[in-house]
């Protein structure tokens, strides 16, 4: 079993790394100038649920205004 999920990690690593490397470009401009959109991409909606799932452990209330 440790042995698949070394596997897994190696493989996880590179795609981390370039997750890494796209975020490390925001700053608080770039936050507030997300947080202005009135209807953001559909993309920044995945990313913002995701991310309310993860920091405020949310299970309902995934709407844009609250992320």
């Amino acid at each position: 079993m440790k042995g698949d999920a070394d596997k897994e990690l190696v493989e996880a690593l590179p795609a981390m790394k370039r997750a890494e490397e796209a975020v490390d470009c925001l700053n608080k401009t770039s936050i507030g100038e997300m947080k202005s959109f009135p209807k953001p991409h559909p993309l920044v909606l995945d990313v913002s649920t995701v991310t309310l799932i993860l920091i405020k452990s949310e299970k309902k209330n995934f709407a844009w205004n609250n992320a």
